[in-house]
């Protein structure tokens, strides 16, 4: 008789998912059900818990999220000062004592902000310090994806970075363009026709074979990325779980998608694009290849469940996690 023992062995996952400002919990619940759909697929053989939870503050909706979803709306700051990021920083770390271990967590916008940036902080510390003289733990995750986000300036100079002028205006311009396209009154004149990159002078392409934007890996590996220095960064001080990005090829804040990508480790990282911008609010799709990528999911999933053991330690031998999101 055939063994199915490893066939039917369950994996057992916890996945923190953090949601963008002026979103919510249940926002990102409802918006993520395709997504836990895949990963929870019986051909997985994962048995995941994915824990939502709302961010510390109250706030105004983002546009133009309150002609969709039900209040109330939160963020996970006020401000990207050092004091408030500190914070936040302290109420995450407060979270995960409380509700975890996590194997992974997954943020969207300023989730992946948050979470991105107390990576690298703590990283950073572990990398400066013995780790036995270290009061940081040492490993919150082990592994993230990042969907539509970026890190704060604010904060890379806060950790001694050189932010340069140009990174700050250009950052600002497609902070700007977001709030612009992303308006209740351009969804209502243009529809999905009102993304477009039009913040910057980078030239992308999107390839439909191929799901990534052409220009996507020259961008990762080039010294800058819309005026930052990526480079600056010792390699001992980049985020070193494997990490999965998604961008907008059409989203203004998709060069800051990318500036994070660059602070993760380039061979435990994967980059994706789907072809709009933040559609993530408006009730269309975020379509990375439709089937296709779906059974990528699937079938990486799978790879994991059998290489990766119990607990998914995951280390090196992940290298793709592709995802097909559909907005409820």
């Amino acid at each position: 008789m055939a063994d199915n023992s490893g066939r039917d062995q369950v994996r057992r996952v916890k996945v923190l998912c953090l949601h963008g400002k002026g979103t919510s919990a249940a926002i990102l619940e409802a918006q993520t059900a395709r997504l836990r759909h895949c990963i929870q697929d019986s051909d997985t053989g994962l048995d995941v818990t994915f824990d939502f939870v709302n961010a510390p503050f109250r706030s105004e909706p983002a546009p133009p999220v309150d002609h969709f979803y039900p209040g109330p709306f939160f963020s996970f700051y006020t401000s990207s000062t050092t004091r408030s990021l500190g914070a936040s920083h302290a109420w995450l770390l407060d979270l995960i004592e409380r509700q975890g271990p996590y194997d992974g967590v997954i943020g969207f916008s300023q989730g992946c902000a948050l979470v991105g940036s107390l990576l690298l902080r703590v990283q950073r510390v572990h990398a400066d310090q013995a780790l036995h003289k270290s009061s940081w733990p040492e490993a919150l995750f082990k592994f993230a994806i990042f969907i539509c986000g970026g890190l704060p300036l604010s904060f890379l100079e806060q950790q001694g970075y050189n932010v340069s002028e140009e990174a700050k205006i250009l950052d600002e311009q497609s902070a700007q363009a977001l709030t612009r396209q992303a308006s209740w009154s351009a969804f209502l004149e243009k529809g999905t026709a009102r993304w477009k990159n039009d913040n910057t002078d980078e030239k992308v392409t999107f390839d439909r074979n191929s799901c990534v934007v052409s220009s996507v890996g020259q961008l990762l590996v080039s010294t800058t990325i819309s005026g930052l220095d990526c480079d600056q960064m010792v390699p001992e001080h980049l985020i070193q779980i494997p990490t999965v990005h998604i961008y907008g090829a059409r989203d203004p804040r998709m060069l800051a998608s990318l500036q994070l990508a660059r602070f993760c480790r380039s061979d435990r990282r994967k980059v994706y694009g789907h072809k709009q911008g933040g559609e993530w609010n408006d009730g269309s799709t975020i379509n990375l290849g439709a089937e296709r990528v779906y059974d990528r999911l699937r079938r990486s999933a799978c790879y994991l469940s059998r290489q990766l053991g119990a607990s998914l330690l995951v280390d090196s031998r992940l290298r793709a996690v592709t995802i097909y999101i559909s907005i409820i």
